[in-house]
């Protein structure tokens, strides 16, 4: 039995579009293990979780936190996305959050930031890229509220507590 569920905000799920922090993302996989368990064709001794990026982060602090988890992969995770910033950005990064809060206070509403990350960043070959880029498999902006999750993200307040069998995989210019 496999099951693929979308995060709060992300896919076809409900809550503020590219609104993530590791915690709620934790515990949106503990919600969904505990859906599995439920399940009468599921072998709750046999779970398995596997994320990707911050998907990564996210099945590792699962597998932390919830015994129930007996294996863990996780693909293309990284210890702190603070650390993935280029110089200057941190700072840039602030006053975007401190503007995010000025404009919801006055609007009422999030302020939306472009995504930086480009699809060339991610996959190597262009054809690829590109064939991404057609389906939209990145989103274009992330509400500035998600600044201080980001920055606050660290993979290393969870990983060392994991106790079960755990593959991590990531690639060959990813500097994990």
């Amino acid at each position: 039995v496999a099951l693929a569920f979308d995060l709060r905000g992300h896919g076809q799920s409900g809550g503020v579009r590219g609104l993530v922090s590791q915690e709620r993302g934790t515990d949106d996989a503990i919600s969904a293990v505990e859906f599995l368990v439920q399940q009468p064709e599921v072998d709750a001794t046999r779970i398995g979780i596997l994320g990707h990026s911050l998907g990564a982060t996210i099945a590792l602090c699962a597998a932390a936190r919830d015994p129930r988890v007996k294996c863990v992969i996780a693909m293309a995770v990284t210890t702190r996305i603070a650390d993935e910033l280029k110089p200057g950005e941190y700072p840039l990064y602030r006053l975007v959050e401190f503007l995010g809060r000025v404009v919801r206070a006055v609007t009422g509403k999030p302020l939306l930031v472009p995504y930086r990350v480009k699809y060339t960043d991610i996959i190597n070959d262009p054809q690829r890229a590109r064939v991404a880029e057609e389906k939209g498999f990145l989103q274009r902006t992330f509400v500035s509220d998600t600044i201080a999750h980001l920055l606050e993200q660290d993979t290393l307040l969870c990983a060392p507590k994991v106790r079960v069998p755990t593959l991590i995989m990531v690639g060959g210019q990813d500097r994990v």
